[in-house]
């Protein structure tokens, strides 16, 4: 896939990658991290929010409202909020 490659080591607030038209964005705990990744949040409210295309690939679960509004793109994730 063509396009942004963005890989982030950590967590991110609301509205990351919001509008996203293409390319892949990748969100991981550091490597150091003292939680299990599946039982936490890794992205915050309305993330993937309006996408239009690219890939969103995110190691733990996502607040309230994710993948709101997307008409194509892809997202992989361990879990969502109340209002995916």
């Amino acid at each position: 896939m063509a396009g942004l490659f963005v890989l982030v080591e950590g967590e991110e607030n609301d509205y990351v990658d919001k509008g996203l038209r293409g390319g892949v964005f990748i969100s991981k705990p550091p490597e150091a991290a003292p939680y299990a990744p599946g039982d936490n949040e890794i992205v915050g409210n309305t993330f993937f929010c309006c996408a239009t295309g690219g890939m969103l690939c995110a190691t733990g679960i996502s607040g309230d409202r994710f993948e709101v509004r997307t008409l194509k793109g892809t997202a992989v994730i361990e879990g969502a909020g109340d209002h995916c």
